[in-house]
């Protein structure tokens, strides 16, 4: 019988005949930067193919198709005021006086590019996916020194929610941190400095609900640990809860519950 098959098998092949199944094995497009990029930001909407990716002193607005990739770079150098501000100040890498693109979110129909501008944050509007413009309209929109931080090695979230734009910034020297509502037709709120402790800020999400007022936005950072003991933690992990209702409805700053992480070694 095994010699049966064996037979078979070789006719089949000096036969000639053709396998019944082709596989094509098509490379996946690629896009490689033409310069190394340290840091980078990005945006990409559910369903799309294009890709909004920040880098230095540039916005890459990427296209993915099955034949390849449509790149446009948009130029986004830093005003040279800046640059000379910030080599004055000898900071800590002169790589980084330079524009640093940290936050690329839309909003509504606005779609907002904020960057370090060589240590003095700036924001612009992307028209057209061609042009960086100053920001129109009727939205208010807060301090750019408020959405992105001022060097890219400062992490920062921002988070598009309920119509609006949602900024963390990290505790650094001089910056205590925060959170705020920096973007939307709303009311601009900011979460009083005595309520956080030196965060670091990891990320953010949003828990949707289908009645609207019941939407919660947390933020998840860590903070410092004021009365950690010499064998515990001197860090110690929290959740920043934002209930959007309340942000709406109280003027005087969004509705912040802080939740403790509790760490337990093992």
């Amino acid at each position: 019988m095994n010699y049966f098959i064996l037979f078979s098998l070789f006719a089949t092949v000096f036969a000639g005949n053709a396998p019944r199944l082709k596989f094509v094995v098509h490379e996946p497009s690629r896009f490689h930067f033409n310069k190394p990029e340290n840091y980078i930001s990005m945006y990409h909407q559910e369903g799309s193919d294009t890709v909004y990716v920040g880098g230095q002193a540039m916005v890459y607005v990427l296209t993915f198709t099955n034949r390849g990739v449509r790149d446009v770079q948009i130029p986004a150098a830093s005003d040279q005021t800046a640059i000379d501000t910030c080599k004055a100040k000898a900071a800590p890498l002169e790589l980084e006086c330079d524009n640093f693109i940290t936050v690329i979110q839309k909003v509504n129909d606005t779609m907002i590019i904020c960057g370090t501008n060589a240590g003095s944050p700036r924001c612009w509007m992307l028209v057209n996916e061609t042009v960086l413009t100053d920001v129109q309209g009727n939205g208010q929109i807060a301090s750019a020194s408020d959405i992105s931080p001022p060097y890219p090695s400062q992490k920062s979230i921002s988070f598009p929610a309920d119509g609006s734009l949602y900024s963390a910034i990290s505790s650094v020297a001089g910056h205590p941190g925060s959170i705020r509502r920096t973007f939307g037709s709303q009311k601009l709120l900011k979460t009083e400095n005595i309520w956080l402790l030196n965060p670091q800020f990891a990320g953010a999400a949003v828990i949707p609900s289908t009645m609207k007022y019941k939407e919660e936005i947390y933020f998840f950072f860590s903070e410092l640990n004021k009365t950690a003991r010499v064998d515990e933690e001197p860090y110690r992990a929290r959740i920043g809860r934002i209930c959007t209702a309340f942000s709406a409805l109280l003027r005087t700053g969004p509705k912040l519950t802080v939740i403790n992480l509790a760490y337990h070694k093992a």
